[in-house]
């Protein structure tokens, strides 16, 4: 039932770096490196604002930056997640009947599993995040829901999915709006007999997407090799969103994607 603020920290090699159960946890522009299986922050039966960190992982299994169960109206905004590249490793996981989740301009990269898990009756509203190389970028499973807007997907072997993991336990729902799709290879969309995915206004590099709005393209984005995914002045993406929904600061139309903009430390790491 620990309170605990957590700001402007380094945090090197702990095993369970931070857990809190019962209480609340504020981690704010910290630093988490760990080689141990572990997740790096997990909260449950708590609170949890989550804002402007940096989580750097490596191979080990079953390894998750960020794990939030039954916490109500978290928030995990603008932290930067890299290299969880184990087996069943995800960047954001969210699970036991979770509500409220705002998930907004995170950089996700590189995740052996999941780059954002949603699950056990959890709902999440996904919003302007950037989820790179991963096995599946967001999965939503066993009665849960994700609204997933404005975000940008590139380089996952799936960007979307939604199926029962857990036998008896439902499919997911997920509806996305003005999000961009850019595959390795594939579909962009997985879903099972149980499940319900709903796209519109969004964009996908290859694969049908049935629903109003949306459209096959090359995002453009400037610099896909270094994962630099700001698309340029000339996308296809721009001004070709949901009208229906607040315009842009110049009074145009809401973009596909992330509205996301490039800096070179957001990816520190040869490729």
């Amino acid at each position: 039932n620990a309170n605990i603020e957590i700001k402007n920290t380094l945090i090197n090699d702990v095993i369970f770096p931070i857990f809190v159960q019962g209480g609340s946890v504020e981690l704010v522009q910290s630093s988490i490196y760990c080689k141990y299986t572990c997740d790096f922050i997990n909260v449950k039966n708590g609170q949890a604002l989550i804002k402007n960190n940096l989580f750097f992982g490596s191979d080990a299994i079953d390894t998750d930056a960020i794990d939030l169960d039954n916490v109500i109206n978290g928030v995990v905004e603008g932290n930067k997640i890299y290299n969880f590249t184990g087996y069943n490793s995800d960047g954001i996981d969210i699970g036991e009947k979770s509500a409220g989740i705002e998930i907004h301009q995170n950089l996700i990269y590189n995740s052996g599993d999941k780059g954002v898990s949603v699950g056990q009756q959890s709902n999440v509203n996904l919003f302007k995040n950037v989820i790179i190389g991963g096995k599946i970028g967001i999965a939503v499973k066993d009665s849960s829901y994700a609204n997933v807007l404005n975000n940008t997907f590139f380089n996952n072997d799936t960007s979307i999915s939604a199926f029962e993991k857990n036998d008896n336990s439902g499919g997911g729902t997920i509806d996305v709006i003005n999000t961009i799709m850019n595959q390795r290879t594939g579909s962009p969309i997985y879903q099972d007999n149980l499940s319900s995915i709903s796209v519109t206004y969004s964009m996908s590099n290859n694969g049908t997407l049935n629903g109003q709005g949306n459209f096959i393209s090359d995002p453009m984005f400037l610099n896909p090799e270094i994962y630099n995914v700001e698309i340029s002045s000339q996308s296809p993406c721009i001004n070709m969103g949901d009208p229906l929904l607040a315009l842009d600061n110049d009074g145009s139309i809401s973009d596909v994607g992330s509205y996301y903009v490039f800096r070179d430390v957001d990816f520190p790491f040869v490729l």
